[in-house]
């Protein structure tokens, strides 16, 4: 009787803290004048960590998945309508990382929304275009041997997925602890760098002329969150990369901070046409979407001669502040956050939009991963 009691108190238990998930939780602001972004530090299984962030951040994810999907519907009804988004999603999905299915599963469980809303959000990057703009250097290009990458995603502010920004910390039982560089819902990474300084880029190459797209293979968002769970070093980006199904045009930017093996590589994903993947390093002269190649840096640019003047004029000083002022000069109108990684130091500065100012008119605000990756 006695042992019967106390499973059924340990049951209720997990009953009322949500079938075993702990609602323990790390969480604080970090700001610089009157731009803030919030820190969100998970552990645990995918199911727990997506469980904890979604009971967290349930209804600023909510207005976040929403705004998504009214931007999605009224730029199309019929493309990016829940119908058609939710079939896309069926598709792509056997070639998706299980964890990140179950993370999904769990923040559904934990912030009450429908699963099917979160789908349909995270296949929004999946079937449509956008520019970006990605810059690696290291060794003698900067000031201090650290590898520096800047991130712009070039994308609407019109539809307010900027009100709440988030870098989450994952920190899971198997795997590399890693930061995602998003905004609250999103768990798809469009940029991120783990614990081995392992950092990641891309810029959006397809046009809407190609659509509907083969979505049979591996979209770089939800690859990108195996990446950061994975990798130890820059070989392993690269053999997940090379050996997975890819879909659509894409430039990724991968780069190794660890200064004994510091070095970055820029891909070109085409899978439409006969050769699918290139692969720069720095000084490659087959490189010819660049004005110019340098040692010790890869880049394209949404201004590339604005880009390659400052590179010029700025080669072997470079540091977090002209990676910064990099980033500020070669970002467009439709601004939507903007990236600077010292991945040597694992340190970021993050600038997000606000509903009247791009990215990169705000400011740059610093943050230091180590304390949250310890």
């Amino acid at each position: 009787m006695k042992k019967n009691i106390v499973a059924l108190i340990l049951l209720l238990s997990l009953f009322i803290n949500g079938h075993g998930q702990s609602s323990k939780i790390y969480s604080e602001y970090v700001s610089q004048g009157d731009d803030r972004i919030e820190i969100v530090v998970v552990s645990g299984t995918p199911h727990q960590m997506g469980y904890n962030l979604g009971k967290h951040l349930k209804e600023r994810a909510l207005e976040t998945i929403q705004k998504m999907l009214s931007a999605a519907f009224k730029e199309d009804s019929v493309y990016l309508g829940q119908k058609n988004l939710l079939n896309a999603w069926k598709t792509n999905e056997p070639f998706m990382d299980k964890r990140f299915i179950e993370e999904m599963e769990g923040f559904s469980e934990g912030s009450g929304i429908d699963l099917n809303l979160l789908k349909a959000a995270h296949t929004v990057p999946m079937i449509s275009p956008y520019s970006c703009s990605g810059v690696d250097a290291w060794g003698k290009a900067t000031n201090n041997g650290h590898l520096f990458q800047i991130r712009n995603l070039d994308y609407s502010i019109d539809a307010g997925l900027q009100t709440y920004p988030v870098v989450v910390i994952y920190k899971p039982t198997n795997g590399v602890a890693h930061a995602n560089i998003a905004f609250s819902g999103m768990m798809s990474s469009h940029t991120g760098i783990n614990a081995n300084s392992i950092v990641l880029g891309e810029i959006g190459e397809s046009s809407r002329r190609e659509a509907p797209y083969d979505l049979h293979g591996k979209h770089f968002t939800i690859m990108f969150r195996q990446i950061l769970y994975d990798a130890k070093k820059l070989s392993d980006a690269e053999n997940i990369i090379e050996n997975s199904p890819l879909i659509k045009r894409y430039f990724f930017f991968v780069g190794d901070g660890k200064l004994k093996e510091h070095a970055a590589i820029k891909y070109l994903v085409s899978t439409p046409d006969s050769v699918r993947l290139h692969k720069w390093t720095d000084l490659d002269k087959t490189d010819t979407r660049v004005p110019k190649v340098y040692s010790n840096i890869v880049y394209k640019t949404m201004k590339n001669d604005v880009a390659t003047k400052f590179l010029d004029e700025n080669y072997g000083h470079l540091g977090a502040p002209e990676m910064i002022k990099l980033s500020q000069s070669v970002a467009v109108q439709k601004n939507l956050v903007d990236v600077v990684y010292d991945a040597t130091a694992l340190e970021i500065w993050v600038a997000n939009a606000t509903s009247k100012q791009p990215a990169s008119a705000r400011h740059y605000i610093h943050i230091d991963l180590k304390k949250y990756f310890k």
